[in-house]
C-alpha cells in the first residue's frame, strides 16, 4: 500500500521538474549537516551583524518554501532586514530512519541551532513554520540554553477538539494513522490533508488561481507554490505516528503530558521570548489552535500576531511566510520585537 503512495511521490516530483523552476536570485550555501538535515547561509551578502535565526519548516515539505524566489524568501528578507539568516534543510529519510519520531526531530533542530550559535557567536532565534513550529516549540521546552527566543507562524500549538477542522477531520484518522510503519509518502499525507480540509486544499487554491490572474505577481507566486506542493517528501513512521496521536489526538503539548527522554514538558516550563502568528482563515492553525498554549506560558513574554490571507499565497497557510504585505509590513515589526526582546547572552 505504501509502496504504490511511493511511486505516486515519484511522478508528482518528475511533474514537478517538468514545470518552470523559480530560483531565488543567488544559490545558498551549505554550511552543515547532521543524520537528516543540512543547515544552509547565504553567499555574499549574509549579514556580519544582527541577530542570528534558524529557520524550520515543515519535515512534511521541502525547505524551499522559505527561500521560494527572490521576491518571495523569507530568508533574504530576514537578511535585508539586518538579521544573520540560517535555514535547516531536511533530508529525505530512508528505511533505516523509520523509528525517527517526535525526540529525534526534536534533537536534530536543537542540533542545528548549537551549530548557528557556534558559527555566529550569539543564540539563535527560532522561527518555525507549520510542524516546524511546533517542532521548534517543543525544542525550546526541552532546553532553552542553547536559544535567544521563538517566532512561531502559522504553527499549530493547542489540538483540543474544536480547535479546528483540520484537527478534528485527523482525529478520526489516528487509530489508522497511529498504527502506520515504514516511510509515509508525501502524496499519502498531502491526499489525507485534502480530505480532512477539501475546502482549502481544493476550492481555496482554485480561487485564489482566479483571483491572481489579473495580478502578474501575485500569479508567479501562485504558481511558484503549486510547484512547490508537487515536490513531496516522505517522513518516518515513527514521527507520523506520535505526531498523529501524541499531539492532534492527545492534545499532550498543551496538557503537560508529552514527555521526551523521560521529562514530562509544559508549557509552563517555557523561559524564552515567543511571537506567535496566526490567521484566522488558516483551518491547520486558526488562532484558537494557538491562544491555549500562550495562555499556559506564565514565565516569558508572549504575543499574538493576527494576519489576513493574502492573494497569490494559495494557502492561508502561507500568508504570512510568502505574503507581500507580509514581508513589507509584518516582518519589520517581528524584527522590531525581537530586538526589543534581546537579552545579554
Amino acid at each position: 500500500m505504501l509502496a504504490a503512495w511511493a511511486i505516486v511521490d515519484v511522478l508528482r516530483r518528475a511533474q514537478a521538474a517538468m514545470l518552470p523552476a523559480v530560483e531565488p536570485d543567488a544559490p545558498a550555501r551549505q554550511l552543515a549537516a547532521g543524520s537528516l538535515w543540512q543547515l544552509f547561509g547565504l553567499n555574499a551578502t549574509q549579514v556580519a551583524q544582527g541577530p542570528p535565526v534558524l529557520l524550520v519548516p515543515a519535515p512534511i515539505k521541502r525547505a524551499a518554501v522559505l527561500d521560494l524566489t527572490a521576491r518571495a524568501s523569507l530568508k533574504r528578507r530576514l537578511a535585508a532586514l539586518g538579521c544573520r539568516p540560517f535555514l535547516l534543510a531536511w533530508s529525505d529519510p530512508t528505511a533505516a530512519d523509520d523509528e525517527r519520531g517526535l525526540a529525534a526531530y526534536v534533537h536534530m533542530i536543537r542540533e542545528a541551532a548549537s551549530v548557528v550559535r557556534a558559527l555566529a557567536k550569539e543564540k539563535p532565534w527560532l522561527i518555525g513554520h507549520s510542524l516546524g513550529g511546533t517542532l521548534c516549540a517543543i525544542a525550546a521546552l526541552e532546553d532553552a540554553h542553547e536559544l535567544q527566543g521563538l517566532v512561531l507562524v502559522h504553527s499549530p500549538l493547542a489540538f483540543a477538539p474544536g480547535s479546528s477542522p483540520f484537527r478534528d477531520a485527523l482525529a478520526q484518522l489516528a487509530p489508522t494513522l497511529g498504527a502506520v510503519r515504514g516511510l509515509v509518502p508525501g502524496t499519502l499525507l498531502s491526499i489525507l490533508s485534502t480530505f480532512a480540509a477539501p475546502g482549502t486544499f481544493l476550492f481555496a487554491r482554485t480561487a485564489d488561481l482566479w483571483a491572481s490572474i489579473g495580478d502578474r505577481e501575485a500569479l508567479a507566486l501562485h504558481l511558484a507554490v503549486e510547484r512547490w506542493t508537487l515536490d513531496e517528501i516522505a517522513l518516518p513512521g515513527a514521527l507520523v505516528r506520535e505526531v498523529v496521536s501524541r499531539l492532534w489526538w492527545e492534545d499532550a503539548l498543551v496538557r503537560g503530558r508529552l514527555s521526551l527522554a523521560g521529562r514530562s514538558l509544559t508549557p509552563d516550563d517555557l523561559s524564552l521570548p515567543l511571537l506567535a502568528v496566526a490567521c484566522p482563515a488558516d483551518v491547520v492553525a486558526p488562532p484558537a489552535a494557538v491562544v491555549p498554549f500562550l495562555a499556559a506560558v506564565r514565565h516569558a513574554p508572549v504575543r499574538l500576531v493576527l494576519w489576513p490571507f493574502e492573494c497569490g499565497t494559495v494557502f492561508a497557510h502561507f500568508s504570512a511566510v510568502l505574503g507581500r504585505r507580509a514581508h513589507a509590513r509584518l516582518w519589520p515589526a517581528i524584527v522590531a520585537w525581537m530586538r526589543a526582546q534581546a537579552r545579554p547572552q
